[in-house]
Protein backbone atom coordinates (compact mmCIF):
# COMPACT_ATOMS: atom_id res chain seq x y z
CA UNK A 1 0.00 0.00 0.00
CA UNK A 2 1.44 3.39 -0.88
CA UNK A 3 1.86 6.26 1.56
CA UNK A 4 -1.02 8.32 0.10
CA UNK A 5 -3.48 5.44 0.53
CA UNK A 6 -2.26 4.90 4.07
CA UNK A 7 -2.60 8.57 5.01
CA UNK A 8 -5.99 8.99 3.32
CA UNK A 9 -7.25 5.72 4.81
CA UNK A 10 -6.09 6.77 8.25
CA UNK A 11 -7.78 10.14 7.89
CA UNK A 12 -11.01 8.54 6.63
CA UNK A 13 -11.08 6.24 9.68
CA UNK A 14 -10.37 9.10 12.08
CA UNK A 15 -13.00 11.35 10.44
CA UNK A 16 -15.72 8.71 10.22
CA UNK A 17 -15.11 7.06 13.59
CA UNK A 18 -14.83 10.16 15.77
CA UNK A 19 -17.83 12.49 15.88
CA UNK A 20 -15.77 15.27 17.45
CA UNK A 21 -13.39 15.26 14.47
CA UNK A 22 -16.26 15.12 11.98
CA UNK A 23 -18.11 17.89 13.82
CA UNK A 24 -15.04 20.11 14.02
CA UNK A 25 -14.39 19.80 10.28
CA UNK A 26 -18.05 20.46 9.44
CA UNK A 27 -18.04 23.45 11.78
CA UNK A 28 -14.98 24.85 10.02
CA UNK A 29 -16.64 24.35 6.66
CA UNK A 30 -19.85 26.08 7.67
CA UNK A 31 -18.11 28.91 9.53
CA UNK A 32 -15.90 29.56 6.53
CA UNK A 33 -18.93 29.71 4.27
CA UNK A 34 -20.89 31.82 6.73
CA UNK A 35 -18.11 34.37 7.19
CA UNK A 36 -16.74 34.43 3.64
CA UNK A 37 -20.04 33.98 1.84
CA UNK A 38 -21.85 36.29 4.24
CA UNK A 39 -19.36 39.08 3.64
CA UNK A 40 -19.57 38.59 -0.13
CA UNK A 41 -23.37 38.42 -0.21
CA UNK A 42 -23.68 41.45 2.05
CA UNK A 43 -21.34 43.46 -0.14
CA UNK A 44 -23.09 42.28 -3.31
CA UNK A 45 -26.52 43.27 -2.00
CA UNK A 46 -25.20 46.67 -0.90
CA UNK A 47 -23.71 47.12 -4.37
CA UNK A 48 -27.06 46.43 -6.00
CA UNK A 49 -28.84 48.85 -3.63
CA UNK A 50 -26.49 51.62 -4.81
CA UNK A 51 -27.57 51.46 -8.46
CA UNK A 52 -29.06 54.96 -8.39
CA UNK A 53 -26.54 56.45 -5.96
CA UNK A 54 -24.09 59.22 -6.66
CA UNK A 55 -20.55 58.53 -7.79
CA UNK A 56 -19.32 59.63 -4.34
CA UNK A 57 -21.53 57.06 -2.58
CA UNK A 58 -20.42 54.38 -5.01
CA UNK A 59 -16.76 55.25 -4.52
CA UNK A 60 -17.18 55.15 -0.73
CA UNK A 61 -18.76 51.71 -1.07
CA UNK A 62 -16.00 50.41 -3.33
CA UNK A 63 -13.37 51.71 -0.91
CA UNK A 64 -14.57 48.91 1.41
CA UNK A 65 -13.88 46.24 -1.21
CA UNK A 66 -10.29 45.37 -0.14
CA UNK A 67 -11.28 44.66 3.48
CA UNK A 68 -14.41 42.74 2.43
CA UNK A 69 -12.32 40.74 -0.03
CA UNK A 70 -9.83 39.79 2.72
CA UNK A 71 -12.73 38.50 4.84
CA UNK A 72 -14.13 36.52 1.90
CA UNK A 73 -10.74 34.99 1.12
CA UNK A 74 -10.13 34.09 4.79
CA UNK A 75 -13.53 32.43 5.05
CA UNK A 76 -13.07 30.57 1.80
CA UNK A 77 -9.63 29.39 2.86
CA UNK A 78 -11.08 27.78 6.00
CA UNK A 79 -13.89 26.30 3.92
CA UNK A 80 -11.52 24.96 1.26
CA UNK A 81 -9.22 23.32 3.81
CA UNK A 82 -12.18 21.71 5.59
CA UNK A 83 -13.68 20.74 2.22
CA UNK A 84 -10.47 18.96 1.28
CA UNK A 85 -10.57 17.11 4.60
CA UNK A 86 -14.20 16.09 3.98
CA UNK A 87 -13.33 14.96 0.44
CA UNK A 88 -10.44 12.84 1.72
CA UNK A 89 -12.80 11.18 4.19
CA UNK A 90 -14.49 9.41 1.26
CA UNK A 91 -12.47 10.29 -1.82
CA UNK A 92 -13.86 7.51 -4.00
CA UNK A 93 -17.41 8.81 -3.49
CA UNK A 94 -16.71 12.53 -3.81
CA UNK A 95 -14.21 12.45 -6.65
CA UNK A 96 -16.59 10.43 -8.84
CA UNK A 97 -19.62 12.62 -8.12
CA UNK A 98 -20.76 15.01 -10.87
CA UNK A 99 -22.26 17.22 -8.15
CA UNK A 100 -18.84 17.50 -6.49
CA UNK A 101 -17.26 18.64 -9.76
CA UNK A 102 -20.13 21.04 -10.42
CA UNK A 103 -19.49 22.59 -7.00
CA UNK A 104 -15.76 22.86 -7.78
CA UNK A 105 -16.61 24.64 -11.05
CA UNK A 106 -18.92 27.04 -9.20
CA UNK A 107 -16.15 27.79 -6.67
CA UNK A 108 -13.68 28.40 -9.50
CA UNK A 109 -16.15 30.82 -11.11
CA UNK A 110 -16.60 32.58 -7.76
CA UNK A 111 -12.84 32.96 -7.41
CA UNK A 112 -12.51 34.29 -10.97
CA UNK A 113 -15.38 36.72 -10.46
CA UNK A 114 -13.85 37.97 -7.20
CA UNK A 115 -10.44 38.38 -8.81
CA UNK A 116 -11.90 40.33 -11.73
CA UNK A 117 -13.88 42.54 -9.36
CA UNK A 118 -10.98 43.36 -7.07
CA UNK A 119 -8.55 44.00 -9.92
CA UNK A 120 -10.90 45.69 -12.34
CA UNK A 121 -12.62 48.38 -10.26
CA UNK A 122 -10.94 51.76 -9.86
CA UNK A 123 -12.08 53.12 -6.51
CA UNK A 124 -11.31 56.75 -7.24
CA UNK A 125 -13.25 57.14 -10.52
CA UNK A 126 -16.57 55.32 -10.66
CA UNK A 127 -17.92 55.74 -14.16
CA UNK A 128 -21.28 54.38 -15.31
CA UNK A 129 -19.43 51.73 -17.31
CA UNK A 130 -17.40 50.67 -14.28
CA UNK A 131 -20.48 50.63 -12.06
CA UNK A 132 -22.42 48.59 -14.62
CA UNK A 133 -19.62 46.01 -14.64
CA UNK A 134 -19.58 46.03 -10.82
CA UNK A 135 -23.34 45.40 -10.55
CA UNK A 136 -23.11 42.56 -13.10
CA UNK A 137 -20.33 41.04 -11.05
CA UNK A 138 -22.40 41.39 -7.86
CA UNK A 139 -25.41 39.74 -9.51
CA UNK A 140 -23.23 36.90 -10.81
CA UNK A 141 -21.65 36.51 -7.37
CA UNK A 142 -25.03 36.22 -5.67
CA UNK A 143 -26.16 33.57 -8.15
CA UNK A 144 -22.92 31.63 -7.69
CA UNK A 145 -23.10 31.71 -3.88
CA UNK A 146 -26.64 30.33 -4.04
CA UNK A 147 -25.60 27.69 -6.57
CA UNK A 148 -22.62 26.67 -4.41
CA UNK A 149 -24.91 26.32 -1.40
CA UNK A 150 -27.36 24.22 -3.38
CA UNK A 151 -24.56 22.01 -4.73
CA UNK A 152 -23.20 21.53 -1.22
CA UNK A 153 -26.59 20.49 0.13
CA UNK A 154 -27.18 18.11 -2.79
CA UNK A 155 -23.70 16.67 -2.36
CA UNK A 156 -24.19 16.16 1.39
CA UNK A 157 -27.51 14.39 0.87
CA UNK A 158 -26.46 12.18 -2.04
CA UNK A 159 -22.88 11.22 -1.12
Amino acid sequence: MNIVSTVVGGWASLYNDHKLVLGTVLFGHFVGLLVGGGAAVGFDLATLRLRGATAAHRAAHLAQLPSVHRTVVAGLTVSIVSGILMTLSDASTFLTSPVFWAKMLILALLAANGAMLTRGVPQDAVTERTWSRTTRSATFSLALWLAATLAGVVLATTA
